[in-house]
């Protein structure tokens, strides 16, 4: 266990412990580690996750840190013992499950960022969820299609009174400054991909794409794929097998993914499932459109009937290869990502609602 200082407070402040599973950096950790960074004046954080690629991001951000070599129940409860939390807020499905196992002198936050398949009826998984409920003050969500998606809340398992739909929260200048950072390994890109190497992101499927629209006659596609995880090497094996060695650029976790974006004409999503698109958000800023697949999260920011949203791979390739070879496509398109990315600028909501959650929630 790794512990970085925590500066003592004259005037006692809400405790606050974000709780995760993943050692990555991704959505997910992206909003946490912006809520922390937003509210440190007014409430006293730790994050506690497993130890990996998070950690320099936490250093970076000269963030208060527990990291787990192995993310156990009895592990998270020797923390919440030596941290004191006033509130536990659980990101995701385990480390609510394992929270609300704990011997409870705490609120407990349950912070749902997606809504993968098995959500959608009831197994053991489910219910394990669902028997959390009285542990549970509330259940946070980033979308109303998720509230509908769930077993659990859909049968009203979960009280229909603690559920909150709260959108994740997007620090455009951060995005826009990161962009502007120069570096030289970051030159122009057709196609970026940027998620963990994870069933739910497909990482595979955005390469099998790439194939299609080579062999489709885009023969010099210049792609690059960013971020690190269990399907990694791989996607290396298929990308050789394809013989794309020379169209798709392996670059690993990277930082900072918004220069990346910045230089690169198109952004592609293939996840099975994502409850906020947070990345296609993030294009949209950077005035990059963004194809993906239909999934709650990309519904919630392109719209449900958005033309970047494809359902097979044949609508990936048509419309990749019409923005790479149509500059009057690709500049309409663009037009309807940098004015439907002016709406997208809620941090200072957002941060009012999360601390009005936290002070709301009547601290001992």
């Amino acid at each position: 266990m790794i512990w970085k200082g925590r500066t003592k407070q004259m005037n006692k402040k809400i405790k606050v412990l974000h709780v995760l599973k993943s050692s990555l950096y991704s959505g997910a950790e992206n909003v946490v580690i912006t809520i922390m960074k937003h509210l440190e004046e007014q409430f006293d954080f730790a994050y506690l996750a497993t130890k990996g690629e998070i950690e320099a991001v936490l250093k970076k951000e000269q963030l208060s840190y527990y990291l787990l070599k192995k993310y156990t129940r009895k592990a998270i409860g020797k923390v919440i013992r030596e941290f004191e939390p006033d509130i536990v807020h659980a990101h995701d499905f385990t480390a609510t499950v394992f929270c609300s196992s704990l011997r409870k002198d705490f609120y407990l936050i349950s912070h749902l960022h997606y809504d993968p398949p098995w959500v959608k009826h009831w197994n053991l998984k489910t219910i394990l969820y669902a028997c959390c409920d009285r542990k549970i003050n509330k259940l946070l969500v980033v979308s109303q299609d998720m509230i509908q998606a769930m077993v659990f809340t859909k049968d009203l398992k979960i009280q229909p009174s603690k559920i909150f739909v709260i959108k994740n929260p997007l620090d455009i200048c951060r995005i826009k400054s990161g962009a502007e950072v120069e570096g030289s390994d970051c030159s122009g890109y057709d196609v970026v991909f940027i998620g963990r190497f994870v069933e739910q992101k497909d990482p595979q499927r955005f390469i099998r794409i790439i194939s299609k629209v080579k062999r489709a006659g885009l023969v010099d596609i210049n792609c690059i794929m960013l971020g690190e995880g269990t399907l990694f090497d791989a996607c290396g094996y298929l990308i050789k097998e394809l013989e794309l060695d020379a169209n798709i650029q392996m670059a690993g976790f990277q930082q900072n993914p918004y220069r990346y974006i910045k230089k690169s004409k198109i952004l592609c999503m293939t996840s099975r499932w994502e409850g906020f698109g947070l990345v296609l958000a993030e294009a949209n800023v950077l005035g990059v459109p963004a194809l993906s697949t239909k999934t709650s999260g990309a519904c919630e920011v392109l719209g449900k009937d958005a033309w970047e949203i494809c359902t097979t791979d044949s609508e990936f390739v048509e419309k990749m290869t019409k923005l790479l070879t149509k500059d009057m496509e690709y500049q309409n398109i663009q037009k309807v990502v940098q004015k439907r990315s002016e709406g997208f600028d809620n941090l200072e909501d957002y941060m009012e609602q999360i601390a009005l959650i936290y002070e709301g929630m009547e601290v001992p």
